[in-house]
């Protein structure tokens, strides 16, 4: 961590991608095979104004894709995902 001159403050971050005005938004992705579940972790997600949901995936080979495009800072990831 840097240190701002002449005190042990760390050094201010910038701001992530989805940040607008000063208010930081943590980039997420949702990745879940069944619809419904995707569906309802997309739900819950809206309801949050520090979120921004940049994806949702249905499976393992569209989850490694999307990441590598999108660069989310948080993946909601099914442990049972296929492919």
């Amino acid at each position: 961590m840097t240190s701002v001159k002449g005190g042990n403050k760390p050094a201010p971050r910038p701001l992530p991608q989805g940040s607008h005005d000063g208010v930081t938004k943590i980039r997420t992705l949702t990745v879940n095979d069944e619809p419904m579940a995707r569906e309802r972790v997309l739900t819950l997600l809206q309801q949050q104004p520090d979120i921004e949901n940049v994806g949702e995936c249905a499976d393992g080979a569209q989850a490694l894709s999307a990441i590598e495009r999108l660069d989310p800072e948080l993946v909601f990831l099914d442990v049972q995902i296929p492919v």
